[in-house]
């Protein structure tokens, strides 16, 4: 019997702690979750109120890098993969991947938390996707993350 579950599978990915640091980067395999391979992605990021007031060196970042052999990752440009983008009024700054596979940038002065995630939809070649929420610079106090993720589109189904 199909059920919403059949569809989508979420993975917390890193949960919601304040941090002064880069989280450990966490790996995704498409193909492994159920023996299936899920063909999207669609990351969730969430982001407190700085702890510190964010610069373009002291930022936070959510970078992607991707791979076919989860050993050599590049990371996620607009020319690698197919991305879409997810904004409402309360992020301020999104961005298509910059050269360091940098999807979101906080670089300036963030007072509030994110009422919404902000999130980015993968839907690329790779077997294997990288994620890391970056702290660039020094971070004497702490910000609150995190992360989330939902895979989507397998390419098998259970009997309807």
């Amino acid at each position: 019997m199909r059920s919403i579950g059949s569809l989508v599978t979420p993975k917390r990915l890193i949960g919601e702690a304040t941090v002064t640091a880069s989280p450990s980067s966490v790996t995704i395999d498409r193909g492994s979750t159920n023996n299936n391979l899920y063909e999207a992605i669609e990351l969730a990021m969430y982001v407190g109120a700085g702890g510190i007031t964010f610069t373009s060196t002291n930022y936070i970042a959510l970078k992607l890098e991707d791979s076919d052999d989860n050993s050599t990752f590049t990371a996620v440009t607009s020319s690698s993969s197919v991305l879409q983008y997810t904004t409402n009024a309360n992020i301020t700054f999104s961005q298509s991947p910059d050269s360091n596979g940098f999807v979101r940038l906080i670089a300036s002065a963030k007072a509030s938390a994110d009422t919404d995630p902000f999130s980015v939809g993968y839907v690329g070649g790779k077997r294997y996707l990288r994620v890391t929420i970056v702290f660039g610079g020094t971070h004497s106090t702490g910000t609150n993350v995190g992360l989330w993720a939902v895979l989507g589109l397998p390419q098998s189904l259970p009997a309807a």
